[in-house]
């Protein structure tokens, strides 16, 4: 994972040599040591005891580490979000590709003219398939593509859409059909062939029923 933290390892070395040069030449160097001292005990970089921080767990990560080969599209996608980026976390646990949802990530990057990501930041305005027109998000490109799994994070739907996460899901049926209601995603594989494998682990996004606007 790509941090903004990792700067600090350069700036550290970077003041430790500044530093041991004002050190070779200050004359009082007891008077420096008692100031350092004095500047770290009033001042601590660090509370002490230090806190511990949790990481982020979600079921699906260890159903996808099983599930057959295939790369992952998380949606809603926010390139500035700090908190979606746990979308990269949820990867090194999954160990499945994922999309280049941020700027640092490659695989594959079919993701940026999918039709279907356009699409489903306004879902419900997105035509839906007919008999003329089974595929008008071009799910079939995507899958082409390597991907065979969609994984939506309903906890940034809200925020990011403007539309409530069951909503958002009963269309989603309209377009993906069946999907996984786990704790905090819902799973719709690419493959219908493999929700038979999913299903055990939730409930059935059909549980949501048919769109009320």
């Amino acid at each position: 994972m790509t941090l903004p933290h990792r700067m600090a390892i350069p700036a550290m070395l970077f003041l430790t040599i500044s530093a041991g040069f004002a050190l070779s030449s200050f004359r009082n160097r007891t008077l420096l040591a008692v100031f350092c001292l004095l500047e770290i005990w009033l001042y601590p970089s660090y509370g002490i005891p230090l806190k511990h921080t949790s990481l982020p767990s979600s079921l699906h990560t260890t159903i996808l580490k099983e599930a057959p080969e295939g790369a992952v599209l998380n949606i809603p996608v926010n390139l500035y979000s700090n908190h979606q980026r746990k979308y990269l976390w949820f990867q090194s646990q999954h160990q499945k590709p994922i999309a280049d949802h941020f700027r640092y990530s490659m695989f594959p990057q079919i993701s940026e003219k999918s039709v279907f990501l356009a699409a489903s930041r306004s879902i419900s305005k997105a035509p839906l398939p007919s008999a003329k027109n089974p595929d008008p998000l071009e799910l079939n490109a995507l899958y082409t593509s390597g991907f065979r799994y969609i994984v939506i994070h309903t906890e940034f739907v809200q925020e990011q859409h403007q539309i409530e996460a069951a909503t958002y899901i009963a269309w989603m049926n309209l377009h993906l059909g069946e999907g996984v209601i786990l704790d905090d995603v819902v799973l719709y594989p690419l493959d219908a062939t493999l929700l038979r494998e999913l299903l055990p682990f939730g409930t059935s996004s059909f549980t949501m029923g048919l769109p009320t606007q």
